[in-house]
């Protein structure tokens, strides 16, 4: 008797210690979300040779333990796309400094891959697959230009707003905010909890005229520049798992570098909308037929990197696909020169300045 129970202890323990495994090498009960990378930044990683991911979404995402990021190159083929996007849960657009309305090559193919992506989202949806996408700030513009048919009119352009702000107009029976406690409704009226760091946004006026956008999404709130320019914060839409937000809820719980709330309210406001991505993922039928696939394309196998000169705390750098179909030497243009972002004027101007520096 007492041999069988010693037996039946020891079952027990080795069940819960392989349970403990597969949760710590990423098992099927984590969802699995797909970043799209961007063209790099920065010139010690030349984007001819580099894509980028900010930190702060990866933790942002897996922060909870309900979920695993995994990258998709922004200069993916097709067939790649097709390959990745039939395992994933979900796909994340973040935010960054792609002018995906630039006639050039690597925004083109940027902006090419998006539209794939939110098509191949649709069918999915259409065929009872269940495929959700958000989009913070870039990810929330693009989204936007895509389903306006690539219409610039419907974007500000030169905001130049880094700032707190509330928001108001919230569509408290819209999916996105149906389920958000009261007093983080109230507070993301009240309280300033929503970091926006945005050159251009969405017009409500403009939006409302275009009938793609006005018949397919749902303006689920609206936030205003300290000038008092009106612009759309958040959306969905009407018959799709698609989100964007136009503020940075990643900033507030994970870029000390910014000068966001981090007030108990304003953060549980930001754990809010990825807890809400994470459980439309888990809708997802999708899955990996390989555990240790997972484990390879794992976002934080890579390892991150700190430059002192970025408004990012830390940054991964991946290296490019290397698709034929683009020249990588065709970014910046003339026009683009003058509405590069002005991080990039700093770091170049810093660099010029040490090169000065050097040559003396």
């Amino acid at each position: 008797m007492r041999q069988d129970t010693f037996q039946i202890f020891l079952v027990v323990c080795l069940m819960l210690i392989a349970s403990y495994e597969c949760k710590r090498m990423g098992s099927s009960d984590k969802v699995v979300i797909g970043i799209l990378t961007l063209p790099s930044s920065y010139s010690d990683y030349p984007y001819q040779k580099y894509s980028q991911i900010v930190r702060a979404y990866v933790q942002n995402i897996q922060d909870s333990g309900k979920a695993i990021a995994v990258p998709i190159n922004w200069d993916s083929t097709e067939e790649e796309l097709d390959d990745i996007l039939s395992k994933v849960n979900g796909v994340f657009f973040t935010g960054g400094g792609v002018q995906f309305m630039e006639e050039n090559s690597v925004e083109q193919y940027y902006l090419k891959t998006v539209t794939y992506i939110i098509e191949k989202s649709k069918s999915f949806n259409d065929e009872d697959n269940y495929f959700p996408i958000w989009g913070t700030c870039l990810g929330f513009q693009v989204i936007n230009y895509v389903t306006a048919g690539n219409d610039l009119s419907i974007m500000i352009r030169k905001l130049g707003d880094t700032a707190n702000h509330n928001l108001y107009d919230i569509d408290v029976e819209s999916r996105l905010f149906k389920n958000m406690p009261k007093d983080l409704i109230n507070w993301l009226q009240e309280g300033s909890p929503a970091f926006f760091s945005h050159e251009d946004g969405i017009v409500k006026s403009k939006a409302d005229e275009n009938e793609n956008l006005s018949e397919n999404v749902v303006f689920t709130s609206l936030s205003k520049t300290d000038d008092g320019e009106e612009f759309i914060a958040s959306i969905e839409f009407q018959d799709y798992p698609i989100y964007a937000v136009q503020f940075h809820p990643e900033k507030n719980l994970f870029e000390p570098k910014v000068d966001a709330n981090r007030d108990e309210l304003s953060l549980n406001v930001c754990r809010y909308f990825i807890e809400f991505f994470i459980k439309e993922c888990q809708k997802n039928k999708n899955q990996f037929e390989n555990k240790e696939e997972i484990k390879q394309l794992r976002v934080d196998n890579f390892q991150w990197v700190e430059i002192e000169q970025s408004h990012y705390s830390s940054l991964y750098f991946l290296e490019n696909a290397n698709n034929p179909d683009i020249d990588y030497d065709d970014r910046y243009g003339p026009r683009h020169y003058f509405i590069q972002n002005k991080q990039n004027r700093k770091i170049k101007t810093q660099q010029r300045a040490i090169r000065q520096n050097n040559i003396q």
